[in-house]
């Protein structure tokens, strides 16, 4: 039997592993169908009857280093992306699905311009590829460096570099940060780690043998453990918002169709971050439009406010890119214009801004 075939055959086995929680709707089209009506009529709200909170805390480098799961079956991954001066942006993420000490791993760099997609690659390559460290963030793919990180000695700033060669698109990028890194544990049990709420970010992408200087902002999170019961939610949104002192990390983690956990950090720059509780938290999505087969949001408004701190955004949808995760989860990038204000004590900032943000549906 060829290694690709055995590659395939793998590949479908860990799906199977991880398949069966996100089928729920699967055997019940007409209901399935009226459920989609009704996300443009009823808002997303928190569930009262909801237990847990989401508490961010410090972060140190091993945090992002490769974990891994003594479980049968889990999902991994490091996620970059960066908006440049020029126009150009970009999404780079290294993601591994494994099952019974078997996996697949999937190295994926996205470039636009000015919001439209211009070139995806994706490579695949097997778990015994991996080399990672789990004391430091540092990851290789069949013996080449991906990413690695340190600490710059003089000023505390956590750097990373991040290297990707796709054929027709590549990158060789540093990270610098400029906020303080968080983690928190979400409700079922896996980690979310923002190691980069915002940094500055330098370097060259190739494109189709061009080489293009970019300077711009970036983000990097990082998240493990996690596993099928993921995958009962309904899906989630998140995205992040830059401003002048500031940068928000948000998201709603939809657990059916009407309830929602928001999540909302504020992270000062050169300084601490706030977590915002979800009680204070609004989010409201609206604006709806049926995109392979289900409503998707093309419209949300933040607001939240907690002691010195109010926050009142709009976020407009510019552009979207549809693509499957492992082949069957839906997921779209957006570009999203940002607009609305955001006061912190004596200080006020004005956003006017676009940013990247993503949203999943499990069903």
């Amino acid at each position: 039997m060829s290694s690709q075939r055995i590659h395939h055959i793998l590949f479908l086995t860990l799906l199977f592993c991880l398949i069966v929680p996100y089928t729920t709707t699967a055997f019940s089209p007409a209901l399935y169908q009226i459920g989609e009506l009704l996300d443009t009529a009823y808002p997303i709200t928190s569930d009262p009857s909801n237990e847990y909170e989401f508490t961010p805390q410090d972060m140190t480098l091993a945090d992002d280093a490769f974990h891994g799961s003594d479980d049968f079956s889990y999902t991994e991954w490091w996620y970059f992306d960066a908006a440049f001066d020029n126009g150009y942006t970009a999404q780079c993420s290294i993601r591994i699905v494994s099952a019974f000490n078997q996996g697949v791993i999937f190295s994926r760099f996205d470039l636009y311009y000015k919001g439209d997609l211009i070139e995806h690659t994706q490579e695949r390559y097997l778990l015994q590829h991996l080399t990672a460290s789990n004391s430091i963030p540092n990851v290789q793919l069949n013996g080449k460096q991906i990413i690695s990180a340190r600490v710059n000695q003089d000023t505390g700033a956590w750097i990373y570099t991040l290297s990707f060669d796709h054929g027709t698109l590549a990158a060789d990028l540093t990270y610098t940060g400029i906020t303080k890194g968080w983690k928190g544990q979400l409700k079922g049990g896996d980690w979310w780690a923002v190691a980069l709420p915002r940094a500055t970010v330098e370097g060259t992408i190739t494109y189709q043998n061009n080489k293009i200087e970019c300077t711009g902002i970036g983000y990097h999170d990082h998240n493990w453990e996690v596993k099928a019961f993921a995958g009962l939610n309904f899906g989630w949104v998140w995205g992040k918002i830059h401003a002048n002192q500031h940068t928000i990390t948000w998201s709603n983690i939809y657990t059916t169709r009407f309830l929602g956990q928001p999540i909302l950090v504020l992270n000062e720059e050169n300084n601490g971050y706030i977590n915002i509780h979800e009680d204070n938290i609004q989010f409201i999505a609206n604006d709806f439009t049926f995109d392979q087969s289900r409503f998707i949001p093309h419209k949300f408004t933040i607001i939240a406010s907690q002691n010195d701190i109010y926050i009142n955004i709009d976020l407009e949808v510019l552009e979207t890119h549809h693509t499957r995760i492992y082949g069957f989860l839906h997921y779209w990038r957006y570009h999203v214009h940002s607009t609305g204000t955001i006061i912190h004590g004596p200080h006020t900032e004005i956003l006017d801004d676009i940013h990247i943000a993503e949203i999943i549906r499990f069903r």
